[in-house]
This record gives C-alpha cells, sequence and structure tokens, in this order.
C-alpha cells in the first residue's frame, strides 16, 4: 500500500498572506511602514491602537485576539465602529 500524502498545512490566523511580511507590516499595530513615518517600527512602535478596528492593547488582551493584521475583534468585544 502506498502511504497517503500529508495533510495541507493550514496557516495559523494570525500569520500573513504570502505577499506581505512583517517588512512591510507593523507586527505591533498592523499599520504600515510608510503609516509610521520616522517614527519606530515593530518592536519600537509608539502606536498603542489597533489599525484595523482602533481598539486598545486591554480590548484586545481581554477578548484574547492578535493586535493588527490578525485582529478580528468584534464591535461587541471593544472594536472602535
Amino acid at each position: 500500500r502506498r502511504p497517503s500524502p500529508p495533510a495541507p498545512r493550514k496557516r495559523p490566523p494570525h500569520a500573513l498572506p504570502k505577499h506581505l511580511s512583517y517588512r512591510k507590516v507593523c507586527s505591533r499595530c498592523g499599520r504600515t511602514r510608510g503609516q509610521h513615518g520616522e517614527l519606530g517600527f515593530g518592536i519600537n512602535c509608539p502606536f498603542r491602537d489597533c489599525a484595523r478596528c482602533g481598539a486598545g492593547e486591554r480590548a484586545h488582551v481581554a477578548a484574547g485576539v492578535p493586535v493588527g493584521f490578525g485582529c478580528r475583534l468584534t464591535v461587541e468585544q471593544g472594536a472602535v465602529p
């Protein structure tokens, strides 16, 4: 018998699509490098709110949702409409 082919690997929900990288999108807030301007980027990011939903870090921690590109926060959970 032939072994069955391996199952396709699923991307984690917080992983970026292939055409994006963390060189273009901030891993902390989800904004692009151009939106940061001369400010810090990545670990040194000065923004404390999410670029996708507008909520702060505390709302994301309370809901257990990552800040930035992988954000899935709803309005009921604290996202800014």
